[in-house]
């Protein structure tokens, strides 16, 4: 049996702070993919898993860790693709729990034939995708539960030095600057490969 998986917790700047903990989520998020492969799951399973694995985590930018919009919201992105060339999509989206299963559940109807020749979507946003995930049993909860407390202190910073006109300040006075996507990559034991990414 061999497989692989690799993660990551974004490649933008992560306070000195947070630096446990983030590593504690993408040691968490590896072991979830591979207890999946070693069950023979697929490398789309094991992705799948991992990503909502990082995104639960609040020190992370992507689901409940994400870095809020200028309303104080939560909007999300999250796309997986496998190596058959077989793609789902989800943006903007608020109130899933777990994006990534909304890219998953797009990619696995993507895979669906359509009896009327039809071409069905790659990427659904907003409102669509909320309903598509909602009616694909992908978990949806009231927006305001996806917001952090870290993520609204980190807002109410922002706005606090956009209010003083402030429009520059160095990484080392910023609270994280979490601005990156957190993403996995899997290949299972039949060899298949599968990437995904979240933010």
């Amino acid at each position: 049996m061999v497989f692989y998986v690799a993660v990551h917790g974004g490649a933008g700047y992560h306070a000195r702070e947070t630096e446990k903990e983030v590593k504690q989520a993408l040691r968490r998020a590896c072991l979830i993919a591979v207890n999946l492969l070693q069950k023979g799951k697929s490398a789309c399973d094991a992705v799948e898993a991992a990503i909502s694995s990082l995104e639960d985590a609040e020190c992370l930018n992507a689901g409940y860790g994400s870095n809020l919009t200028e309303k104080r919201t939560v909007e999300c992105d999250a796309a997986i693709m496998a190596d058959t060339g077989s793609f789902g999509g989800a943006g903007a989206v608020s109130g899933i729990k777990n994006p990534i299963r909304a890219a998953r559940a797009v990619l696995d109807y993507s895979d669906i034939r359509d009896s009327l020749g039809r071409i069905p979507p790659l990427t659904l946003v907003s409102a669509g995708a909320h309903d598509f995930a909602k009616a694909s049993n992908v978990e949806t909860v009231d927006p305001d539960k996806l917001i952090s407390p870290r993520a609204l202190r980190e807002w109410q910073k922002w706005n606090e030095l956009k209010a003083e006109g402030i429009r520059e300040i160095k990484h080392e006075e910023s609270t994280s600057l979490m601005q990156d996507t957190v993403g996995c990559v899997a290949w299972d034991n039949e060899g298949r490969i599968c990437s995904g990414v979240s933010r």
